[in-house]
């Protein structure tokens, strides 16, 4: 983690935005404070941002479309795009909920890598880039209920594997005798 600060005079704030900006759209962001320093005409906004070198993964080119945005329905398989489907609407509640941006409550890319692998514990989001404590307090619970109800109403990955479905008894378990 790296701390970078930028000071925005209330005269004359467009250059110092525009580096900002700039700066933001660069890096992957973990927590912005502000401050309003109130020192007259000198008066200005002060920005400390925390914030982590934005690493570049390879995506498949088909999945990236002409914005340049990722095609999450091309790169998750139709199971997880249905979870991850499901992750957006519940982002989007908890966005309105706390007035926020959906995208401070979890980037497309965090939810992508909640659904593949499928994250079952506290400790599987705390994994992901960008989900901290402090995310998992306030969201956490919601997407692990949300997940845990979904993956129960589906069968397993390793029932699928076995040819067996949902409801099958595994060979040896039906409890008759042989």
């Amino acid at each position: 983690m790296q701390i970078k600060t930028f000071s925005i005079t209330v005269d004359a704030p467009e250059e110092a935005e525009d580096s900002m900006n700039r700066f933001l759209r660069g890096h992957r962001i973990l927590q912005i404070d502000r401050h309003f320093l109130d020192i007259g005409v000198a008066s200005r906004w002060v920005y400390s941002v925390e914030y982590m070198e934005a690493q570049s993964k390879p995506t498949p080119e088909k999945a990236v479309g002409k914005t340049g945005r990722i095609d999450y329905k091309e790169v998750l398989d139709a199971a997880a795009f249905s979870l991850f489907s499901k992750l957006r609407e519940l982002r989007k509640e908890l966005a309105v909920k706390d007035a926020v941006p959906a995208y401070a409550v979890f980037t497309n890319e965090q939810l992508a890598s909640m659904v593949k692998p499928v994250a079952q514990s506290k400790g599987d989001l705390l994994k992901i880039e960008g989900v901290g404590e402090a995310k998992f307090e306030k969201y956490g619970a919601a997407v692990l209920k949300l997940l845990s109800n979904e993956t129960s109403q589906s069968p397993s990955d390793t029932d699928r594997a076995n040819g067996e479905s949902a409801g099958s008894i595994p060979a040896g378990e039906s409890g008759q005798a042989g």
